[in-house]
């Protein structure tokens, strides 16, 4: 039995158990020993609190009426140190997106001859940032649940990976990169996620300003879109698009539902799908099933445009509680031409209508910094989410991940110097573009003042332009009042 020490890496993600790793460790522990070193609450690494606090400010969340976490007080280097000479596994298998790989690869400093296997999104992404890594020697493009076993065996008893696809690795000093990315086509003989591994704390995740016990599932992987902001279009171009997207079966879906929620005490689930009415095959069918056998509120994620009347109806008919909305730009020209997203303004007031309609509560969210974009194409974007009516915001930097289209855009027109390093991923507090348009500062204070612009009377806007402008007394009194307006505290 070989000994495998978990590295889960996490700077932002709260109240969430990790998919990808809960899957490896559901097919790994029957054959292994399985340690999970779990880097999520170490204060000083986990930016999520602060992430809060700014969103509180700037009125897209709730105050908390209780703190959901206490931090761990050791040192996280140490506690990886410990765990790793005193378990001394045989190998190490560390999951990573482009937010986390700096934490994920600056934790193994005190690792020595020990193999260090790297996966997850990143890995896919940009493979050459992990495996030029000293610590790092084995990088695995894809979807490891149904090839796990055989690579761990194959690392463990230093057998031949020439052919292993998606592979790529170190062997007397060169680097070798096998062709492929990995994807499982079979979504139905994937094993239960396994969440005993994590720790409690991962099930605490705040909503409306108080703290519910969260599962996180998944009913399909992949996305059938290809906007130019995600990297989803590089699984497309490996795989083929009509492969990428794959579903779950309803069955599948509501039992696993049913086995966990009762086992964890769950009061709320959050599926994590890329866009929730995608599964359209199945949707009505798993909304209805839901309704009658799960009765959890649950949140979702999803494009406007999906949202019809009668999907409304039934969301709101299964409990459901919130939709996460992408809107991104309230500017056609925007979607159309930078972000490849093609849905009309009327179309994404619709679907608003529709769930404003049926009481649904509605996070709309909205990019800001994007290629071309001028003062007056945020306001297109403030106009729009006045039209819509969401009930609450939630905006974002434009920061363009590795392999992404609007990544090169960004390259080609000179707004991102591509041997810049960046020490890490922020999409909130560090905008990172050469934008002739906006400096850093202007986006912080507009993006401050956002949520007020669209929640109150236009007649109060030049007085909302002189917090934009660095009044910050005036912004604190106005933002007490609005707290009351928006979230009702």
């Amino acid at each position: 039995m070989s000994k495998i020490l978990l590295v889960l890496a996490n700077t932002f993600s709260e109240g969430m158990i990790h998919i990808g790793t809960s899957m490896l460790i559901s097919v790994l522990k029957h054959n292994n020993d399985i340690k999970l070193f779990d880097t999520t609450f170490y204060p000083k690494e986990f930016k999520s609190v602060e992430l809060r606090k700014w969103r509180e400010k700037t009125l897209e969340y709730k105050p908390l009426e209780e703190d959901p976490y206490q931090f761990n007080t050791t040192d996280m280097f140490e506690d990886f140190k410990k765990l790793y000479e005193e378990f001394n596994p045989d190998l190490i298998m560390v999951s990573v997106t482009s937010l986390d790989y700096e934490l994920g690869l600056n934790i193994l400093k005190d690792v020595k001859n020990t193999p260090v296997l790297m996966g997850g999104i990143h890995a896919i992404v940009a493979p050459e940032d992990l495996i030029q890594h000293p610590k790092v020697d084995y990088v695995f493009r894809g979807e490891a649940e149904e090839i796990i076993e055989e690579l761990v065996k194959k690392i463990i008893n230093k057998e031949s990976l020439k052919d292993f696809k998606g592979l790529w690795y170190k062997k007397d000093g060169k680097i070798y990169r096998n062709d492929g990315l990995v994807i499982v086509d079979d979504l139905e003989k994937l094993p239960m996620p396994d969440w005993s591994y994590f720790d409690k704390r991962h099930f605490r995740r705040p909503f409306k300003g108080k703290i519910y016990q969260f599962g996180t599932f998944e009913l399909a992987r992949g996305c059938p879109y290809h906007c130019t902001y995600c990297i989803n279009h590089i699984v497309q171009k490996e795989v083929g698009k009509k492969n990428q997207y794959r579903e779950k079966s309803v069955n599948k879906c509501i039992n696993e539902i049913k086995i966990l929620a009762k086992k964890y005490d769950l009061q709320m689930m959050k599926f994590w799908d890329e866009n929730f009415l995608g599964f359209k095959k199945n949707t009505n069918e798993f909304l209805e099933r839901y309704k009658e056998e799960i009765k959890l509120p649950f949140m979702i994620q999803t494009r406007p445009e999906g949202v019809s009347e009668e999907t409304a109806k039934l969301l709101k008919e299964a409990k459901c509680v919130n939709l996460s909305v992408g809107v991104e730009s309230g500017s056609e020209r925007i979607r159309k031409d930078v972000l490849k997203r093609y849905q009309s303004n009327e179309q994404i007031i619709k679907g608003f209508q529709n769930c404003n309609k049926y009481g649904l509560r509605t996070t709309a969210f909205i990019i800001m910094g994007l290629p071309t974009e001028t003062r007056e194409n945020i306001f297109e974007s403030i106009e729009l989410m006045r039209k819509c009516n969401p009930t609450v915001l939630n905006t974002f930097f434009l920061y363009p991940f590795k392999g992404t289209e609007i990544r090169q855009w960004c390259i080609d027109n000179k707004w991102l110097d591509p041997k810049q390093h960046q020490e890490h991923v922020d999409m909130h507090f560090g905008y990172i573009l050469k934008n002739p348009n906006f400096t850093r500062e202007d986006l912080l204070q507009l993006r401050k003042v956002f949520s007020m612009y669209v929640f109150s009377d236009k007649k109060y806007w030049p007085i909302i332009e002189r917090m934009e402008q660095g009044d910050d007394l005036l912004y604190d009194f106005a933002n007490d009042m609005f707290k009351k307006v928006i979230h009702g505290v």
